[in-house]
């Protein structure tokens, strides 16, 4: 897609991949997932002239949503996430033994739901309700860029542990088969909250859910 450009910055104690999806016509910009250290993600966003225009939450564990109030609070941005997101944003720790992260809650946020579009930076977001890894996931979906930013609900052949808060593996395999395994666009490629891209075409042939369940 002309004019849509995503670096990727893997920042935080797990190698989470934060994207910061920009429109090369305008300089707007939408961070996903920021994940930890928010002066190198500042940093990325000054050095090449970027504005943004809000950030997205794929959901709510805590190695996803490390510098989010810092941004939030540096550039007046609103924050994006499920609705049923909320309760983990606010315990972002929750059934881990990870000290003081309280005051990495994110608990002022707009809440989305399935079926919603978000126009930021001049794209059109669409919002695909993943449950199963948390209650609240969710995938950002670009249909006119072909992208999808599937935050920790699938990997390349594999697919986001569902033994946390809120998680379910039922809701999982139904999030994979039912919703983004149903689009037809086998070419959309599919960016994760951790390791390399893959896409949609290769994950419905092989992706280890279909062996699995």
């Amino acid at each position: 897609m002309y004019g849509l450009n995503i670096d990727r910055m893997v920042l935080g104690p797990i190698e989470t991949n934060t994207y910061i999806v920009s429109n090369d016509k305008t300089g707007e910009c939408v961070v996903i997932d920021p994940a930890d250290s928010p002066e190198k993600i500042v940093d990325r966003l000054e050095r090449n002239g970027l504005k943004p225009a809000a950030i997205l939450l794929t959901h709510g564990h805590f190695d996803h949503i490390m510098a989010v109030n810092a941004l939030k609070d540096r550039y007046d941005i609103p924050v994006y996430a499920h609705r049923d997101e909320a309760w983990l944003l606010a315990n972002p720790a929750a059934g881990l033994r990870i000290p003081n992260l309280g005051s990495r809650a994110v608990t002022e946020y707009s809440p989305v739901k399935h079926g919603d579009v978000l126009n930021l930076a001049g794209f059109k977001w669409k919002i695909i309700h993943t449950p199963g890894h948390s209650a609240g996931s969710v995938c950002y979906y670009i249909e006119d860029g072909k992208v999808i930013f599937s935050g920790d609900t699938l990997f390349r052949r594999s697919y986001g542990r569902t033994d946390l808060e809120t998680g379910s593996y039922r809701d999982i395999v139904s999030s994979l088969k039912d919703r983004l395994f149903t689009i037809p666009d086998d070419e959309v490629q599919v960016l994760p909250g951790h390791g390399g891209y893959t896409d949609l075409g290769y994950e419905k042939k092989h992706n280890d859910i279909l062996i699995d369940s």
